[in-house]
């Protein structure tokens, strides 16, 4: 069974897609990484004993999203403070994007070494995809006056101070 080829097509695609829903935020990121990590692995982990029956593999894959989309926004909203109705969203955003591209690349490899090479590009995606938030975490944090939310707080200081 290759757990591989559908984590690394899960974290590239739903880790850039969070990434828009609060960009530059490295707790987010972990916090979909390790979701996404524990919950995709156990979901395939999982299905790989009900592929002989597909209709029961159906039944149980759309189960495993819904839940995973809730679980994933519970989540998500509570550890980031965001609304629930918006987590919600992208999650499901999230989660279908990454379903219909493992969903495309499973009908379309047919040769052994194929899911290493896509497994390799989804890797490299998803370590960008780290590189820029660690980059713009450290940049925000060094740079506290750009526009990494630190316009709130100048906004609220020259308020106070009028």
């Amino acid at each position: 069974m290759n757990i591989i080829l559908p984590l690394s097509i899960t974290l590239a695609i739903e880790t850039g897609i969070y990434m828009i829903l609060k960009h530059r935020d490295m707790k987010l990121f972990v916090i979909v990484s390790l979701l996404n990590a524990i919950l995709n692995v156990a979901m395939n982990v999982s299905l790989s004993s009900f592929t002989s029956d597909m209709t029961i593999y159906w039944v149980l894959l759309s189960a495993f999203e819904v839940i995973t989309i809730l679980i994933e926004s519970l989540v998500i909203s509570f550890a980031m403070k965001i609304g629930y109705l918006k987590v919600l969203l992208f999650s499901f955003i999230a989660n279908l994007a990454s379903f219909l591209v493992g969903l495309g690349l499973s009908n379309t490899i047919n040769m052994k070494i194929t899911p290493i090479i896509i497994s390799v590009v989804f890797v490299l995606v998803y370590l960008f995809t780290f590189g820029f938030v660690l980059f713009s975490t450290v940049s925000c944090y060094r740079n506290r006056d750009n526009d990494c939310g630190g316009n709130e707080t100048k906004e609220n200081n020259s308020t106070a101070e009028n």
